[in-house]
């Protein structure tokens, strides 16, 4: 496995001393508290030459290609620690594989809280964003079943933390508890752009402003989330000029090409809502999430969801999880005329349109073993179905969507906490 994680971990050691009065982790006091976490991950991501294993798209699958240890594999530290009896301090920072260019992306968590009383609160700085069920523990593998999570739901959107205001109401019992909270602030992010491998360029998106809510209802055996989301992105794409010069020279035998250039350059908004919900009982769990989008670019709409059934047996929980992926097909541009000679070009426009597109199913059947305190040994294989014309987090070396697919992978992990 490669040494990606150099940079990362001087900034672990860094946070430490930030955020602790004292000099080692071994002598923190009663109100400071160090916790970690570790995942080494084995992916079959080179298993097909034409289509790549990811996680989600903050991976450029160029490199997962060349390592499969890169896609699951990740180390966590964080500290908090309770200045007075309303304010606290939060920081947690993350060794993964993804595309980053500064140190502050490995930053996952770093905020403050003040407790307002035993119902309110407010937090301040860069904290979870709340989209998904597992939205607080998204890269603690020890805290969930998987290798991964679900890919239809969890992967195709790169934001797990933003920076801004939280506001949180906690009310209920230890029977019936129930909370509430509020953001406002914004996100910026790395991702692949497009769907192709060989294209070495990655584009960066920032959400500004964001809105979200979310209302959570938990009991002994059951739990239920519900989110809202309006994010306003903005496009940063480094050839934004070359596009300009491009459209110039295209348009006048394309009108509509225009178009095509607009609407990938152009800002736009994401309005996003899921539930999720959870029950356990004598050694059942059963767990689902359904998230609906709606967006103003290309085909980026529709539902994702996942059904999941486990079932304890002492130290091993074995387990089958249903995936879904679904987007329209509304998006389409006027062809060029014929004789034009930019039926290539136009279908190039099409390929790219396509992959935005999620249309996809699959079949997860696993297992886990709690073979000792805090650490666990998964494994997991995945069949999907990939519909034609429509693209996927698993890209394409060719980015060519146009026939139904079927690809197997499958993958170990070893999950620990500390």
């Amino acid at each position: 496995m490669r040494l990606i994680y150099a940079l990362p971990i001087t900034y672990l050691a860094g946070l430490l001393l930030v955020s602790s009065p004292a000099h080692s982790a071994h002598s923190l006091d009663d109100n400071w508290e160090v916790t970690g976490f570790g995942t080494i991950g084995f992916a079959q991501t080179d298993k097909y030459q034409d289509r790549t294993l990811r996680r989600n798209v903050y991976q450029d699958s160029r490199k997962l290609r060349d390592d499969p240890f890169l896609t699951d594999s990740r180390f966590g530290l964080q500290v908090h620690g309770t200045i007075s009896d309303h304010w606290e301090i939060t920081g947690q920072v993350i060794a993964r594989y993804q595309i980053a260019r500064n140190p502050e992306d490995y930053i996952r968590f770093l905020f403050m809280r003040y407790r307002l009383d035993n119902e309110w609160q407010l937090a301040l700085g860069r904290q979870p964003f709340d989209l998904f069920f597992l939205s607080d523990h998204r890269d603690v593998g020890y805290s969930y079943d998987w290798v991964r999570p679900p890919t239809e739901l969890y992967g195709f959107i790169p934001y797990d933390s933003f920076d801004g205001i939280k506001v949180t109401k906690e009310w209920g019992t230890f029977d019936s508890a129930w909370s509430w909270n509020a953001s406002i602030g914004n996100i910026k992010s790395k991702f692949e752009s497009g769907a192709t491998i060989e294209d070495e360029q990655n584009e960066t998106t920032t959400a500004k402003p964001i809105y979200g809510t979310e209302i959570n209802w938990q009991s002994d055996t059951w739990q239920i989330r519900a989110n809202m989301a309006l994010l306003k992105f903005r496009q940063e794409i480094d050839s934004e000029e070359n596009l300009r010069q491009l459209m110039e020279s295209i348009t006048p035998f394309w009108p509509d090409f225009k178009r095509v250039i607009g609407d990938f350059v152009k800002d736009t908004t994401l309005r996003y809502g899921a539930i999720g919900a959870s029950w356990q009982d004598n050694g059942w769990k059963i767990q689902t999430e359904f998230s609906i989008l709606d967006a103003d670019f290309v085909n980026f709409n529709g539902e994702r969801a996942y059904f999941h059934v486990a079932h304890r047996f002492q130290n091993w929980l074995p387990f089958v999880t249903l995936g879904y992926a679904h987007d329209s097909n509304s998006h389409k541009y006027t062809p060029p005329p014929q004789g034009s000679g930019l039926d290539t070009l136009y279908e190039d426009v099409q390929e790219e349109v396509i992959s935005f597109r999620h249309n996809q199913h699959s079949v997860s059947v696993g297992v886990r073993w709690d073979f000792a305190r805090q650490k666990a040994l998964k494994t997991q294989c995945d069949r999907f179905f990939f519909k034609e014309n429509s693209g996927s987090l698993h890209v394409r070396v060719d980015e060519k969507y146009r026939q139904n697919e079927t690809k197997t992978w499958c993958s170990i992990s070893f999950d620990w906490v500390f």
